[in-house]
């Protein structure tokens, strides 16, 4: 696997699609018509990836979030504290500290989360409704329950997202395929920032303007999801920090920058 940032070289109990929908949170139940219901069961995945799903997003309810902020971090890069993503997540998440100082933090690692491999038993335990599902299926779905609940527990999330590939790390695919269902959660409200990473240049002259396919990919999905307020942070170029032709902390400033202007209310005034 070519990966680019070495060196060179829905919350528990969701309910099945029909079952019981809410048009919003706390307003009277109303049953989906018949041919609503088959259409999203069959095709609710379509639906989600060409995000028709914006009138379908009422049918779950979320759980109430308290007035505290909260930060979810994901990192996905597989090379530890020398990963410029989880470098610059890291910097997000201290300076979100200092703007929100009772704030809460939520930390995910998915390269070392053991992560659930999606099969057809586990497909099988989602269009199984919640009241028939077999103590097996209920367990098949518990880390699914567990994520999409930290995702509906924040308000803002900030992801590292190394390019492998010109694709997401495999880990963060299995993490987002296991929320990314007709069955997850709705994030509408939510607000993300991606840093995404890539050894490769991908800047004018390069040959890889049109290789940038993490940005879109990201972009589709969560926007699918309800998540219409996202930032990303692009860090191309980072081979030459790894085989030292340039100083990593003079590489990094421009990006902490960006980063910062982020989060104005952190940064002191006059």
């Amino acid at each position: 696997m070519q990966n680019e940032n070495a060196p060179a070289a829905a919350a528990p109990g969701f309910r099945r699609a029909g079952i019981h929908p809410r048009r919003k949170v706390g307003a009277e139940r109303l049953p989906l018509p018949r041919f609503t219901r088959s259409m999203y069961s069959m095709f609710g995945l379509a639906i989600v990836e060409f995000g028709i799903s914006v009138r379908l997003a009422d049918v779950r309810t979320l759980t109430e979030r308290t007035e505290m902020a909260t930060l979810l971090r994901i990192d996905s890069s597989p090379i530890g504290e020398a990963s410029i993503s989880r470098e610059l997540a890291a910097e997000f998440e201290r300076i979100w500290r200092r703007a929100n100082p009772d704030g809460r933090v939520i930390a995910r690692d998915v390269t070392t989360t053991a992560i659930p491999t999606v099969t057809a038993a586990w497909v099988a335990a989602h269009y199984t409704p919640a009241e028939s599902r077999a103590r097996e299926q209920h367990e098949l779905l518990r880390f699914t329950q567990e994520i999409a609940q930290e995702l509906l527990d924040a308000d803002e999330y900030v992801m590292g997202v190394p390019t492998h590939n010109w694709g997401p790390p495999a880990s963060f695919k299995l993490w987002v395929d296991h929320f990314t269902s007709p069955f997850g959660p709705r994030l509408e409200g939510k607000r993300a920032t991606f840093i995404i990473t890539a050894g490769r240049s991908y800047g004018p002259g390069s040959g890889n303007e049109e290789r940038r396919h993490v940005e879109p990919w990201l972009r589709t999905l969560f926007g699918g999801l309800g998540v219409a307020d996202v930032h990303f942070v692009f860090v191309d170029a980072t081979a030459q920090v790894f085989r030292g032709a340039v100083d990593r902390a003079e590489f990094l400033g421009p990006h902490v920058e960006v980063i910062h202007a982020m989060i104005p209310q952190a940064v002191p005034s006059g």
